[in-house]
């Protein structure tokens, strides 16, 4: 006799793949490409950092909402445009030639 699997699994499968992206860019590759950004184009520490200060800011901002944004638009496309908008960050990130 075959079993389902419960729905609830695909849910905590899709939210730490999400994590994984989330803090593997956000938090732990922090040391990784602000390091290199500095080398690479001669900015101060403070110059490289100001947009990560930002990057917290917005998120803290963001989770204060986001229960009225999954009401309102669902979690679906709620997490599909955070991951559009994190591509498009990353994107953005390997094209920076001046602060």
């Amino acid at each position: 006799m075959r079993t389902r699997v419960f729905y609830g699994w695909n849910v905590v499968g899709a939210t730490s793949v999400m994590a994984l992206f989330s803090f593997g860019l956000g938090f732990y590759g922090l040391s990784v490409y602000v390091a290199m950004l500095q080398r690479l184009h001669g900015w101060s520490a403070s110059m490289v950092s100001a947009p990560v200060t930002m990057y917290y800011l917005a998120g803290a901002l963001l989770t204060a909402s986001i229960g009225d944004l999954y009401a309102r638009w669902g979690p679906r496309a709620v997490v599909a445009g955070g991951a559009v908008a994190m591509a498009i960050g990353v994107a953005a990130l390997g094209a920076i030639g001046q602060p």
